[in-house]
């Protein structure tokens, strides 16, 4: 009997520090016949080159230098092999993660590799349906051809399994997290900021990484005097984080809406039996059950300030009123998760799209598009 041909495909990137996203993306797979390989590794010798399939890109349009020469160099240096993948006819797959690059520094060079990937891409992969309708609306209906959506994968038991709620019996304060690196699209300077309006009703951990020492400087100058503030400024550790979400009601996540569209810690917030506040970006609008989470929309940060300090209000009333509520919304969102992020369907759908098998445009076909 013959064995299964195996399909090699190229991902890029490798890896992500500190985030097993990849890593679950690739592990749906296993035992597919699906070969990974790095991107650079394509162009290494002829055979390599024939025998890859797809090439699949995350957050390629990514430019990571800062200085500016250096930018440029890397900026050409990526649409010299999307063009050349293009022209040889590899499958190019590209996944939509942000409307926009965070915190860019070059935002031109990221839009042009993105409007490379619209135009050359075989399949673009979406995890949230607001994603779909951003690119109907800026790129018009005859990009829907591309559009495949893949659930995000979830986290259940990926740090290790869910700890029970260690405080539920208590009623108050309520007890909010940050978890995640401590980047600026992620405000929380302004979180910090209306937790300090709050008093005693609240108090709240800032858990993660910041991005570098001035930016974590600046976040411990604001909470010097804030009693009700732990900051937690450093790696978190894989087995920490059920402990964290067990020890806490909701977390919470003011994304800059600017940017921000699909979010692995909301994700892993629900795979953890616990609801967030956060704006309505994608992944949150595609909860079936939306009664079990405190969203906002906000105009600018203004705004942002008042609808946060609304929301956090909110869950301190329902907490007073009754005390265990955020678990049962947690488990609401837990199951969710576990239903329509499964790993056996994203195994599926991207089973499909590496070899071919989806309805997105052919790789030998340049969309004209509206």
């Amino acid at each position: 009997m013959l064995s299964a041909q195996i399909m090699k495909v190229a991902f890029y990137p490798e890896a992500l520090n500190e985030n097993p996203y990849l890593d679950l993306i690739r592990k749906a797979l296993d035992g597919q016949n699906v070969e990974f390989i790095k991107v650079n590794q394509v162009f290494r010798d002829v055979k390599t080159f024939k025998s890859v399939t797809a090439v699949h890109f995350n957050w390629y349009e990514n430019i990571s230098e800062r200085k500016r020469f250096k930018a440029f160099t890397e900026f050409l240096w990526k649409c010299s092999v999307l063009l050349a993948l293009r022209i040889s006819g590899k499958r190019i797959v590209w996944t939509m993660h942000n409307k926009q690059v965070h915190d860019s520094v070059f935002n031109g060079y990221n839009k042009l590799i993105t409007w490379l990937f619209i135009r050359l891409s075989a399949v673009i992969v979406i995890h949230s349906k607001l994603s779909s309708q951003l690119l109907i609306d800026q790129y018009g209906k005859r990009i829907t051809k591309k559009i495949h959506h893949i659930p995000h994968p979830h986290y259940i038991n990926v740090y290790g399994k869910t700890v029970p709620e260690l405080r539920k019996a208590e009623a108050m304060p309520l007890r909010l997290l940050f978890l995640g690196a401590v980047r600026p699209y992620k405000n929380i300077e302004l979180l910090i900021d209306v937790i300090q309006n709050l008093g005693d009703n609240v108090s709240f951990t800032v858990a993660g990484k910041p991005l570098n020492v001035n930016y974590g400087k600046a976040i411990t100058d604001r909470c010097t005097h804030l009693q009700t503030v732990e900051l937690r400024l450093d790696f978190i550790e894989d087995e920490d984080i059920p402990q964290l979400m067990g020890s806490h009601d909701l977390l919470v996540l003011p994304y800059d809406i600017n940017s921000s569209l699909n979010s692995g810690s909301v994700i892993l917030a629900a795979s953890y039996g616990r609801s967030v506040i956060c704006p309505e970006i994608g992944t949150i609008l595609d909860f079936e059950d939306q009664s079990c989470l405190l969203t906002y929309q906000y105009s600018d940060p203004n705004d942002h300030f008042d609808k946060l300090t609304q929301a956090i209000l909110k869950a301190i009333v329902l907490k007073r009123e009754q005390s265990d509520v955020f678990v049962e919304w947690g488990k609401a969102l837990y199951d969710d998760v576990r239903r329509n992020h499964d790993e056996g369907l994203i195994s599926a759908r991207l089973h499909d799209v590496y070899s071919g098998k989806t309805q997105g445009a052919k790789v030998d076909d340049f969309v004209k598009l509206d």
